[in-house]
């Protein structure tokens, strides 16, 4: 059982390319070295790794976790709540990406990371936690339960299943109403000349720069999704990560969104969009639709967009899957605190966004 993350070899031959191997067998994008790297220069707090990996003869588990002192995006949810959580955490990846569960080759394996996990935390006498837990995994949920986790509705993720979905127009598979709307968007974009296509290493930049402006404007603060995170990801070359751009006649960048293509998923990151354009460009239909065609023409099951459950994903065919959270004290004290605090949680996120549920 080894801790630590891994950029060079290390005395059990462990390096960053056996890491990415097992990730593309079992893992997500947001496990990569590429992303883990891009947490490490653009995250913002003050944190350490505890990153645990469960292999002799190479990789068959392994939770990417830090313990945090401080942590903008984690400190915002610890205070979300009244009581908020004061109690030190060792969080399974990280809030950004919501894909913050084991990864494991077998049952036992992920037992067992599960166990080694546990210990860490108790080590530290923080509280365990994991976040992005896919309420579809029923044999995760279950490990966890049984190994004291509670778990609660911390997070909503958007997906859309492209089983048999029409590559040319994905939209006939949506609800007449719903058909209607997207459609009469595309169709009002396209006499308005928007163009769409994917963008040139050189305009990296200013996608991201338009994505924080997206973040700003909608009220968040930066340093929960900080700047420096956001250029770092957009250029770190995970296999399969796609810029999409929308633009106007006079080629001014209105709109980015950023996806990935791991496997059979389709992962939507982040968007962008310079507001006053929405009414007459429609660049955000446009690019939901673009990138659920791209999704299906690459042969993707599923294409996920990302947390909350906006009404215009809901037009664009994607229906909401919890994800949960999932927290063990280390003492029936600590544990009992935890447990509030994600309950706490859970009703605030149900009363933000149960009416669109």
């Amino acid at each position: 059982m080894k801790a630590g993350w891994l950029n060079e070899p290390s005395d059990n031959g462990i390096n960053a390319d056996e890491w990415n191997g097992f990730v593309q067998k079992v893992g997500t994008p947001f496990h990569s070295k590429n992303f883990m790297e891009a947490l490490d220069i653009g995250w913002e707090g003050t944190r350490y790794n505890r990153h645990v990996i469960l292999g002799e003869n190479g990789i068959s588990a392994v939770i990417p976790a830090y313990l945090y002192e401080t942590c903008p995006r984690l400190d915002y949810y610890r205070h979300a709540v009244s009581p908020p959580l004061k109690d030190p955490v060792i969080l399974s990846h990280n809030f950004v990406s919501y894909y913050g569960y084991p990864l494991a080759i077998s049952d036992m394996s992920r037992k067992k990371v599960i166990r080694q996990f546990i210990h860490n935390a108790k080590m530290e006498s923080a509280i365990a936690m994991m976040g992005g837990i896919d309420s579809r995994d029923e044999k995760l949920t279950a490990d966890l339960k049984s190994n004291g986790f509670h778990l609660g509705w911390f997070h909503t993720l958007m997906i859309r299943d492209l089983t048999g979905v029409n590559k040319e127009d994905p939209t006939t598979a949506l609800p007449h109403k719903n058909r209607h709307r997207v459609r009469n968007s595309l169709s009002l974009a396209r006499r308005a000349g928007l163009k769409v296509r994917l963008a040139d290493q050189e305009e990296y930049r200013q996608a991201a720069d338009l994505i924080m402006d997206t973040v700003i404007r909608l009220g968040m603060d930066p340093e929960v999704l900080p700047r420096k995170f956001v250029h770092h990801f957009i250029h770190s070359k995970i296999p399969g990560l796609e810029v999409f751009l929308t633009l106007t006649p006079m080629e001014e960048i209105i709109g980015v969104q950023v996806g990935v293509h791991w496997r059979t998923t389709y992962y939507i990151m982040f968007a962008g969009h310079k507001h006053p354009y929405l009414n007459r460009y429609k660049q955000s239909h446009v690019l939901y639709e673009q990138l659920i065609r791209r999704a299906a023409f690459l042969g993707c099951n599923e294409i996920q967009s990302g947390r909350d459950p906006y009404p215009i994903k809901k037009q664009h065919g994607f229906t909401p899957v919890p994800l949960f959270c999932a927290v063990r004290g280390e003492n029936p004290k600590q544990h009992e605190r935890a447990l509030q605090w994600l309950k706490s949680i859970e009703k605030r996120h149900i009363e933000k966004y149960g009416s669109q549920f």
